[in-house]
This record gives C-alpha cells, structure tokens and sequence, in this order.
C-alpha cells in the first residue's frame, strides 16, 4: 500500500506527543492518515489497559530520538505498536502477531511506519529471520500469547540475539500463575521461575569456579559447572507487578562488582594490603587518590582538637 505521509509528517506528529501515554493516544493518526480497509480509514487500538505498564516503559531512560530496532511481539489492533512509532520517531518498528487480521494495521514500513510479521513466537525459525532482517534488535517486548512455553521459547531464542546493551521486557507475568496458561504457583516449568532463575545467572560469579577471584566464604559450595550465555550477559533484572524487565550487558569472563570486604578500607589500605586481597582490580589509581583526598578534605573540616 502507498504511503501517504512523510518522516517530516511523522516528526511533527511525535513533537506534539510529551509521552508514552499521548503517543499511544496519538498512535491512530498516521494510519489513519495512511491505511484503508474495505475503502474506509482503519484506526489502531490498544488493549494496555494498565497505564502501570507506560510508568515502567517510561522509567526506562529510552532515548526517544535514538535510532533502536524495536520489536513487539503480540500486536493484536497495533494501538501500541503504532504509540511506539510516535515515540520513537528514529527508530524501525516492528511487530510480530499469529492473528492474520493483524496485518490490517501494518504498512509494511519499519522506518517510517510499522512492518508486523505473521507467525507464532515459538516458531524460533521465524523469530530467527525477524532478527535477520531487521539488522539487529535493541528493543524486545513480549506481549504475545502469554502461555509458558511461548515466552520461554522466545526468550531463551531472542535472548542470545539482542544486542549487547538491549533491553527485554516481558509483559502479563500474572498468566503464569494460571494453569490454562501452563502456569501455576512454583510449577517449574513457570516463565516466573525462568526470572528468578536470572538472579543466579546475575551472581554466578560468586559461586562458579570460573572466577578468578574466589570467594572465601562460598569455598565449601563452589559449583564446577561452566559458566553460560546467560551468566555473562544478564546484567540486571527489575520485576513489577505482572511485568519484567531484563537488562543486557555482555562481559568476557565472570568478575564480581561486590567485594569480601569494606569499602572504605579499600581506599585507605596500603597497596602492599590491595594487592593481596586483589582489591587493585577494583579501584583505577586516580579513583583511590580521589576518594582518598575527598576522605581526608571532610576529616580536615572538622576543628582541630
């Protein structure tokens, strides 16, 4: 289908939306201005119905006018997908929905409008090609079908393929407390549990015997296994109430950030004392001469006794 507006048409319809909410809101006008079905304008819808879901996208710190490679996957009337699109004015945009009717919504333009593919998210083969053609992805929301076996698959396929730096949200988490969703309480199979499960990834370094720097008081339970993709890549891991957001950072080798000991001593034992305890590894020396110098600049400002 022909497009009907311009990237100076869409820049000044993102302008004029300050957030995420307005740019949902927005989110019609350009495939209104853009799209026909059965010869009249087909307006987008969301079913976001918890605005909860915007605080949390819009706490994020995304840089509205980078260029990211945004997937959403579960777009059912493209009311959100089309809010990205304002909101990210910079960025491709694209879809991914089972639903054929869904295609309606799409002008099959990741830059300047949305390209939504047809498929199912455990078809890893297609989740494959997505991330083929769009050139990379920097931005993963899961809002597909919910069931525990479609967001684990997905993650543990697109995982692996989001950029280092990326970000991984899934959305609906209360599904996996339900059983006609393959969910339930504690039920190992639970995309929860697959979440808590990040949390050991995020501290492998502190009980796998790949570290270098072992640690002292888990000498008695260090674990032989071999570090995996998820150990290094898995940086942080903030959950809401029935949303997760999984941040990504790749490192080469497993190294704490969190020491055996205190801080403050770190800066003011004697270097003899740091390189013992490896505590160099922490600290650049223009780092401890400053906290040094801040340290005794307060102890200076008291009176002399």
């Amino acid at each position: 289908m022909a497009i009907n507006y311009t990237k100076e048409d869409l820049l000044r319809v993102s302008n004029m939306a300050s957030d995420l909410k307005e740019s949902i809101i927005l989110g019609g006008v350009l495939p209104y201005m853009d799209i026909t079905y059965d010869g009249g304008p087909l307006i987008p819808l969301t079913d976001k119905r918890p605005w909860h879901y915007v605080d949390v996208y819009e706490s994020l710190g995304i840089d509205r006018n980078a260029e990211y490679r945004f997937l959403e996957i579960g777009n059912r009337w493209c009311g959100a997908l089309w809010g990205w699109r304002i909101y990210l004015p910079n960025s491709k945009i694209y879809g991914l929905d089972i639903d054929p009717e869904t295609q309606k919504f799409s002008n099959n333009n990741p830059d300047i409008g949305v390209k939504v593919y047809e498929g199912d998210q455990t078809n890893t083969q297609l989740l494959k090609q997505i991330h083929k053609e769009a050139g990379g992805l920097d931005v993963i929301v899961d809002d597909g079908g919910h069931t525990m076996t479609q967001i684990n698959t997905t993650f543990q396929t697109l995982w692996p393929l989001l950029n280092d730096g990326g970000v991984y949200i899934i959305e609906d988490l209360q599904c996996c407390y339900w059983p006609n969703h393959e969910g339930g309480l504690k039920e190992p199979n639970s995309s929860i549990e697959l979440i808590k499960s990040l949390f050991d990834n995020i501290h492998a370094c502190y009980y796998k015997s790949e570290n270098k720097i072992k640690s002292a008081r888990a000498k008695h339970k260090i674990s032989h296994e071999p570090s995996n993709y998820f150990d290094k890549s898995v940086s942080s891991v903030h959950v809401y109430d029935s949303i997760a957001v999984i941040y990504k950072n790749i490192k080469p080798t497993l190294v704490p950030t969190s020491l055996e000991g205190n801080f403050t001593q770190e800066v003011h034992l004697s270097q003899e004392i740091c390189e013992q305890s490896n505590m160099n590894l922490f600290l650049k020396p223009e780092e401890k001469n400053h906290y040094k110098k801040l340290f005794n600049n307060a102890v200076n400002s008291f009176p002399k006794k």
